[in-house]
Order: structure tokens, then C-alpha cells, then sequence
């Protein structure tokens, strides 16, 4: 079993690194600034704004872990309940704490029933402005787990399912380098379970808190992608910036899914970024500073991979590599791996979890898979599907080409004498049904002697 990230060695260092973001909107400074200071020596990142333009140009900038939101903001065109119905729109789950020195009680019980996760009246105390805080992170990452999971299932369980020492090595690397903040490079076979071991990196970090972005890379357009991931900024309109991933998606984790398909530009603009935590936007001069973990991936051959990087950034890949292996090379967890998909399926479908025939097992064993670990879940979802009134799941229910594969080969799994008893009753109740049962015929047919094959068809179980 993996660990959570809070269980390693050098938790503090990283964990220092990933402080959650917290908005204050506010528009008396003294009291949005003792806020800030006092958060921030909590270790708590803070960013301020002192009306609701900037409030909202702030959250739509980059989405925080927590807002502090007044009231009333003077003489503002849009109140604080106002915003606070923007903000619960737009991100359902973002924890909101409302604060008012002139508020009535019927204005806290309305921001309370809009989705505030609570209500503190000027002035309060600075202990109890830390405990709100504490609580709403903590209620929000609670949710934020449950929602991911429901969402995307649990990856950890399938890619990492099995005890074969390809697995449990797979699992020790992923456990010392997921609380880590370098950047990661996943190698394997087409359908190894790349994206799987991204999220997995993903959530065991300290990260884990915020988004998980995925960045599709096949047919991308290489001069949108790269606005897209730095920014744009065109001074000629009234909206100047849009903003990029990186800034987005600060504290947060970027997973590029087929990193040769990166131009050699955006390549040079990335290594820049990992090594200095600094980039521009496209057609901007202002250095902009964020910290998100980059993990690339790759199905490529290494001689692909040469030609496509430019040498810092093949480099690095080679540096922070996690190589994946087939299912070939862990066939032995196969039967684990295709039981966890069957229970995680089934919770989907909200029946009752079935089990996988042991025939089966052997036969995904010793079959090819080209595509890995995705044609594996795609093969055995269907076979769930097609097996809903059994119990088990057995042969019968794979897709036709499989299933007459399946008898093809169905005894080149078995030992030797076993595989020949099976050949034998198959080859004799073929000829039988041929002669209508008649043993003379059918000894005759095979060059067989009438005694020994009628001995033989009684130790079959052929005849009675």
C-alpha cells in the first residue's frame, strides 16, 4: 500500500512550498492588512483586494483555496452578497467567510443561506478569525477528495494493483517522489497507465489540495497552446491578459500527456520556467512568478524522444523518469488488476460486485495486450456489462473476437497433462456427435482400437 504524503520524511519542506491561497476582499485597509499580516505568519499565502472589481478580477485570475469577503465594500457597485452568489456560481465548493462591522442579522443569515461557510461580525478576535479559517480549508479539502473521487474513481488502485516486484517497486518510487516539487517524466508502452500514475503522483503529494490539470496535447494548435500555457497580453484591448496555466493553475499540478508534441519554443519556455519559476506572457515583458508542478509523459521510443526534445529538456525527462512497464512484464497481477476494475465498475453501476471466472484470469495471463492496462479496463467493463444477471464473470462474455481467441488457444494456459485430457474429450465428442455416438465408426474414423478407445471415452466421462 502507498502512503500519504503527510507520512514522509521531508513533509515540512515541501508542504512549505504549497501554502494554501487565501483572497481578502476588504475595503477598510487597516483591517484587510492586520488580516494579511496575520495569515500570512500563519503560512498562509494572502492576496487583497480593496473593492469588488478587483475582487473578481482576482478570483477569475486564479480561483484561491479560501475568500474573506466583507459585507459592504463602501460604495461599491456590487455588495458583498453579490459576490459571494458569483463565487458559489462559479465554484460551488470554495469556502467563503463573511465578514461585517454594520451587517443586521438578517443580512448574516442571508450570506449563510447563500453558501457562506460562516459569519464573523467587527471586530473579532484574531484566534477565532484563524480557527474559521483552519475549519473551512479543512471542510473543503474533505470535499474536494470526495468530489475527485467520484469523479475519477480510484486510480491508485488499478495502476498499483498487484504484488509482482515490477509493482511493488513502482509503488516505492511513486511514494519518495510524490511529495517532492521537481518535475516528473513517465515513460511506457501505448496504454501503460500514464495519466493514471500522473494523478496518483498527483494526489499523495501535498498538492493534492488543488486541481489536477491535464493538457491534451494531440492535435493542438502549437501558437494557441502557447498563449494558452503562458498567457497572452495585448495591450490594444480593454482586457489586456489572458491568463495562462501556469498561472491558473498555481500550488496546483500541469500534466502534458504526449511531450514530443511540444514545439521546440514552448520546450525552451518550459525548461526556463521549471528552472527559475518565472515566465512571461506571449507578447508581455512582466516576469510572473508561480509554482506548479509540471509532470510530462510519453509513449515514444527513446529514439523518438531524442529527436523530438531539445537536449535540457530530454535531459530532464531522463533525470526524473519513471519508467512503466506492460502487462506482459506484470502479467502476474493481472488477476488483482482485473478484480479492482470489476469492484470499481460495479460501484459505478451500484450493483453488487461480481468475480472474474479463474479460466479468464489465466487466459488475460497469457493474451497480448498492445494497448496495456487501457484495453485491459475497456475488455473487462464490457465483460461486466454482458454478465450483469451472473454472479461470475467467465469467458462467454468477452466480445466475439476475444471470446473466439479465447477458444483458440484455451488450452495453452494449462499444464501439460491437463491441456491433453481437455484436447482429448473435445477431439472424441467431435467425432462422436459425427458417428452418432457409434464407437465402432469412430474408432475406425481416428485409426483408434474399438477396447481401448471405449476405455478411453468411459475415463473422459464420455460414456457412462
Amino acid at each position: 500500500m502507498l502512503k500519504s504524503a503527510s507520512n514522509t520524511e521531508n513533509k515540512d519542506n515541501v508542504i512549505s512550498l504549497i501554502r494554501s491561497d487565501i483572497l481578502i476582499i476588504e475595503d477598510e485597509e487597516d483591517i484587510r492588512r492586520t488580516m494579511e499580516l496575520v495569515l500570512r505568519d500563519e503560512g498562509y499565502q494572502t492576496r487583497c483586494a480593496s473593492n469588488s472589481i478587483d475582487g473578481i478580477a482576482e478570483l477569475h485570475s486564479r480561483c484561491p483555496h479560501l475568500v474573506i469577503l466583507d459585507i459592504w465594500l463602501g460604495n461599491q457597485e456590487r455588495d458583498g452578497i453579490t459576490i459571494l452568489e458569483q463565487i458559489k456560481k462559479e465554484h460551488p465548493f470554495l469556502p467563503v467567510i463573511m465578514i461585517s462591522g454594520h451587517a443586521t442579522i438578517e443580512k448574516a443569515v442571508a450570506s449563510l443561506r447563500k453558501g457562506a461557510f460562516d459569519f464573523l461580525e467587527k471586530p473579532f478576535s484574531l484566534e477565532k478569525l484563524l480557527l474559521i479559517v483552519d475549519r473551512a480549508l479543512t471542510q473543503s479539502r474533505i470535499q474536494n477528495q470526495i468530489e475527485d473521487f467520484e469523479k475519477h474513481g480510484n486510480y491508485i488502485d488499478v495502476v498499483l494493483s498487484g504484488v509482482s516486484p515490477t509493482t511493488q517497486n513502482l509503488c516505492a518510487t511513486l511514494e519518495r517522489i510524490a511529495p517532492q516539487n521537481h518535475p516528473i517524466f513517465i515513460s511506457g508502452p501505448l496504454g501503460a497507465g500514464h495519466y493514471d500514475v500522473a494523478r496518483t503522483i498527483h494526489r499523495l503529494s501535498p498538492r493534492r489540495l488543488s486541481a489536477f490539470k491535464h493538457i491534451v496535447l494531440s492535435g493542438a494548435d502549437q501558437l494557441h497552446l502557447e498563449s494558452f500555457i503562458f498567457g497572452l497580453e495585448v495591450k490594444q484591448l480593454q482586457r489586456h491578459k489572458n491568463i495562462g496555466v501556469l498561472e491558473q493553475y498555481h500550488l496546483s499540478t500541469v500534466f502534458f500527456d504526449e511531450v514530443t508534441l511540444l514545439s521546440k519554443n514552448i520546450q525552451r519556455r518550459l525548461i526556463k520556467y521549471i528552472q527559475t519559476g518565472h515566465f512571461t506572457c506571449v507578447g508581455g515583458n512582466e516576469e510572473i512568478e508561480s509554482n506548479v508542478r509540471i509532470i510530462f509523459s510519453s509513449q515514444r521510443s527513446d529514439q523518438a524522444l531524442e529527436s523530438a526534445l531539445i537536449p535540457e529538456l530530454y535531459v530532464l525527462c531522463r533525470q526524473y523518469e519513471i519508467s512503466l512497464p506492460s502487462l506482459e512484464d506484470r502479467f502476474k497481477d493481472i488477476g488483482d488488476m482485473v478484480q479492482t476494475i470489476i469492484n470499481q465498475y460495479c460501484r459505478m453501476l451500484h450493483i453488487v460486485p461480481k468475480r472474474m471466472d479463474p479460466e479468464a484470469i489465466r487466459f488475460f495471463e497469457n493474451h497480448k495486450w498492445p494497448a496495456n492496462l487501457f484495453q485491459l479496463r475497456l475488455i473487462v467493463q464490457w465483460m461486466v456489462l454482458m454478465g450483469l444477471e451472473s454472479d461470475v464473470i467467465s469467458l462467454q462474455h468477452l466480445p466475439q473476437e476475444f471470446y473466439q481467441l479465447a477458444e483458440q488457444t484455451q488450452y495453452l494456459h494449462l499444464p501439460l497433462r491437463e491441456a491433453r485430457e481437455h484436447f482429448e474429450k473435445d477431439f472424441l465428442l467431435h467425432h462422436m456427435s459425427k458417428h452418432d455416438f457409434n464407437v465402432q465408426n469412430v474408432a475406425h474414423a481416428i485409426g483408434m482400437e474399438r477396447t481401448a478407445l471405449y476405455r478411453k471415452l468411459k475415463t473422459l466421462g464420455i460414456l457412462g
